[in-house]
């Protein structure tokens, strides 16, 4: 008897709190303004969002773009690896792999006709997912230790 009442005291009372708190997250989701909004976001992501300001006029700056060009380089890396492994998963393989110092690259593929398409259009698309890998790993407290871990590992074994 007394763990059938507590369930149903603990099944009652979920369902109270999740009554109010959707009814309560509704109110308050609609009387933000924007201002709210970009405040909230600022205090969460400030920090990554001035680094990429910095970023952005640096890369536009002649002499400064130097100190980037490490990025660059790895960008460019990551972009042609992504080539490559979509030719492995293609049934295909990968030749060789270059870059070269003016940031540009070329990754050479045998790939199956039909598949083509796939492997051109995975450069800039798991460039795209690898960034959003490593923004992922930035959230947690390993995070970066293992994501920089795993790039390196990836980069000596390529």
């Amino acid at each position: 008897l007394k763990q059938d009442n507590i369930a149903t005291a603990i099944k009652t009372n979920n369902t109270n709190v999740g009554n109010s708190n959707t009814s309560t997250t509704n109110s308050t989701a609609s009387s933000k303004t924007w201002n709210q909004y970009i405040h909230e976001s600022f205090q969460r992501d400030g920090r990554l969002l001035i680094i990429t300001l910095v970023i952005l006029i640096c890369m536009n700056i002649p002499y400064i773009q130097w100190i980037l060009y490490p990025f660059t380089i790895f960008s460019t890396w990551i972009h042609e690896l992504c080539h490559g492994m979509a030719a492995i998963f293609a049934g295909g393989s990968i030749q060789k792999i270059l870059i070269f110092s003016d940031t540009s690259g070329l990754a050479y593929t045998v790939v199956p006709s039909q598949r083509k398409g796939f492997v051109i259009s995975a450069g800039y698309q798991g460039t795209a997912a690898v960034g959003c890998l490593l923004l992922l790993f930035r959230r947690t407290k390993r995070g970066p230790r293992a994501g920089t871990m795993s790039v390196a590992i990836t980069m000596i074994l390529r």
